[in-house]
């Protein structure tokens, strides 16, 4: 991975905070520079230890075949599309996405250009477009596949994610609906588990969430995924019990998946161990370089007040996105919520989002994120609109009840910032630690300042309540 020139001089004050993750993102800026090839079908990076074995043994032996192949036959589609098809189960597996997704574009693309009307060339390309966040030409390359094979359910699944990232709810749910009368199973339960998420029904999404695991392959990545997804949704509507117990199936049937740490990091950190969460967040690091795994630890050091340990572990995420964007991939809302949640580099954040705005002004997160860097900016008029159409299609998530009750705090509407914010704290409910710790403080400022009939308690509402 690169780095920014500037990270060699924030390495001395932070000597003892996440030690391995910085040595982890110096080794690989090294390994890479060494591993990446001019050639359009490399081979497969060797995976971190941990990670599973067999599979990968399976894959880089197919995926040598695959190579042969090429240079006795370079205008072989198949194999083109079998081997783009390995590149990228490999980056999701590994999270090695600079490297491996750029290795399926170019292949998918010469494949293309021999024929442009190959549903599977297609189709792949729409998926590597979605993966590089690249939602107006995945949308194309869905239409086109849809055109092309109008009783495959692929292309509908491709159509509903392009819709959803481009803020096209409707034509999300219309796509979605095709693709589960074509084929149910994993893939299509879990976009509907999503979709039902977005529009506020959360026991719905838990109900096709778990379809969508009893549909999953045994040890398969994406049952594993699936089953983090959905502790995720268990926590967020307030059940740590059933979350912990799908994270742990989730490493338990698919060895050493890095996303079930981070799910075990998060409930580690909501139960007050945060050395134990960065720890967990270390060990998923090591097994996939994710930046969501770094962030987190940023978010935990921020909210116990550690800003030098945050903005220096900040350094490093921003070169992991850099190289994301060097490698094809549109990371604008990425980092537009990365430094907007952390109120640094606040003019970028505005670009960037300003950017997103223009080009998904209908997406929820495009919302979400414009909303923070509002209120960051203390444009308190223009937050209050983006989250109030963020939260639309009933969505309402804690974080976009906590932040707009922040939002009206800043406004001065005391009474209902209280209620908000309260609300946000319920026991049914699950923020961010960053988050969770500002709301408590406004909280906090708010009761002191109450007038002796209005008494709130963090975490619940007793008392009156004036308005």
């Amino acid at each position: 991975m690169s780095v920014f020139p500037f990270f060699s001089s924030m390495l001395l004050p932070i000597a003892n905070v996440s030690v391995l993750i910085l040595l982890l993102f110096l080794t690989a800026s090294c390994e890479h520079q060494k591993m990446q090839q001019p050639s359009e079908t490399p081979a497969l990076l060797p995976r971190a230890a941990g990670l599973p074995e067999a599979e990968f043994k399976l894959r880089e032996r197919r995926s040598i075949e695959l190579q042969r192949s090429l240079r006795e036959r370079p205008n072989d589609v198949k194999a083109m599309q079998a081997l783009a098809d390995i590149y990228m189960r490999e980056a999701r597996v590994t999270g090695e996405h600079p490297y491996y997704y750029p290795a399926a574009e170019s292949l998918l693309l010469r494949s293309f250009e021999l024929d442009s009307n190959d549903y599977a060339t297609v189709l792949l390309l729409g998926s590597v477009m979605l993966s590089q966040h690249r939602f107006a030409e995945a949308l194309q390359y869905a239409d086109r596949a849809v055109s092309l094979a109008p009783q495959s359910a692929g292309g509908y699944g491709v159509l509903c994610d392009a819709n959803v990232e481009l803020g096209n709810y409707q034509a999300a749910v219309a796509a979605l609906d095709r693709m589960v009368a074509l084929r149910p199973g994993l893939q299509s339960y879990a976009r509907v588990s999503y979709l039902r998420e977005l529009h506020g029904d959360v026991d719905g999404a838990i109900d096709a969430l778990l379809m969508a695991v009893q549909a999953g392959a045994p040890g398969s990545e994406a049952k594993a995924w699936a089953r983090v997804t959905l502790g995720n949704l268990y926590l967020h509507s307030g059940n740590p019990d059933a979350a912990h117990d799908q994270y742990r199936m989730a490493g338990l049937e698919r060895e050493s998946y890095p996303f079930a740490l981070e799910g075990l990091a998060k409930l580690a950190e909501l139960g007050g161990s945060t050395t134990e969460a960065l720890d967990l967040l270390d060990s998923a690091y090591a097994l996939a370089p994710e930046f969501s795994f770094v962030a987190q630890q940023a978010e935990i050091y921020r909210a116990g007040g550690e800003t030098q340990r945050a903005d220096s572990l900040i350094a490093v995420i921003a070169g992991m996105l850099q190289e994301d964007e060097q490698s094809g991939h549109t990371m604008d809302l990425d980092i537009a919520l990365l430094y907007s949640y952390h109120d640094v580099n606040m003019k970028e954040a505005a670009e960037r989002s300003a950017k997103v705005m223009r080009q998904r002004p209908n997406n929820l997160d495009a919302l979400h994120t414009a909303a923070l860097l509002h209120y960051r900016s203390d444009r308190q008029q223009e937050a209050l609109r983006c989250i109030k159409q963020a939260k639309r299609l009933g969505s309402g998530s804690d974080s976009m009840l906590a932040l707009e009750g922040l939002i009206e705090n800043a406004r001065g509407l005391k009474d209902r910032a209280r209620r908000l914010l309260t609300a946000s704290l319920a026991e049914n409910t699950y923020l961010p630690p960053l988050l969770r710790s500002e709301v408590r403080s406004a909280i906090t400022e708010l009761s002191r300042t109450a007038s002796g009939e209005d008494v709130y308690e963090i975490g619940g509402a007793s008392g009156t309540d004036k308005s």
